[in-house]
């Protein structure tokens, strides 16, 4: 009761979000905004030290650092680079396509298997030029432990 001797109930809905309310703005502030975060540093040029002085000591470069990181220079695409995992791709492809004639899957299904199966085959063709990340020795246990840490 209050004062005037009304006493007051919360429904269920404003009780949830009453005691939600701690969680998420640990899980914004922790996670999520971090999160954003990150993926906008890692679009721009960005010297720590610099920036600390000077905030517009940044530059946007979109996604050239990505492109600079996993690929290097001269990025070059053959059919059947990394077989094991191409024939795979061609194989639930074409079982799609057998399944789906039969009428035993749905249109949407067989777009989603088709479609990941496509985008298999395409992004394990590729391989990265001379000075891709991927041929650093530090790069791939970096990537466990950040996976890890996550």
């Amino acid at each position: 009761m209050n004062k005037f001797g009304i006493q007051r109930k919360l429904s269920q809905t404003q009780a949830a979000l009453v005691l939600l309310a701690p969680f998420l703005a640990v899980y914004f502030l922790f996670l999520i905004y971090p999160f954003f975060r990150g993926i906008w540093i890692s679009l721009h040029d960005w010297n720590l030290l610099a920036v600390a002085f000077n905030p517009d000591a940044k530059e946007f470069v979109g996604l050239h650092n990505y492109n600079r990181v996993m690929w290097g220079r001269n990025i070059t695409w053959a059919p059947f680079a990394s077989p094991a995992l191409q024939t795979l791709a061609l194989l639930v492809a074409a079982v799609s396509i057998y399944i789906h004639s039969t009428g035993r899957l749905t249109r949407q299904g067989f777009l989603i298997l088709l479609l990941s199966s496509g985008f298999v085959f395409f992004v394990f063709g590729l391989h990265p030029g001379e000075g891709g990340r991927w041929f650093d020795r530090r790069f791939w246990p970096t990537v466990a432990r950040t996976i890890q840490f996550v």
